[in-house]
């Protein structure tokens, strides 16, 4: 769909703007940069309740025990 829009939006528009392409450009940048902060901040807080959740390895276990004594 998208390329049909671009054929029609170049009939019409023989070069675009340079200042539509920074806005766009400005636009994509910007949503990018939100996703990639959302998505640690996601995968963070899943990754510690995930860790809470399941239980200690063996090896943490016998280093947790070994240190008590």
């Amino acid at each position: 769909m998208s390329g049909l829009w671009l054929k029609r939006y170049t009939r019409t528009r023989t070069l675009m703007d340079e200042i539509d392409a920074a806005q766009w450009q400005a636009a994509q940048v910007s949503t990018v940069s939100f996703m990639t902060f959302a998505g640690r901040i996601v995968i963070g807080l899943l990754s510690d309740f995930v860790k809470l959740r399941s239980p200690s390895s063996p090896v943490t276990q016998y280093l947790r025990d070994r240190t008590q004594v």
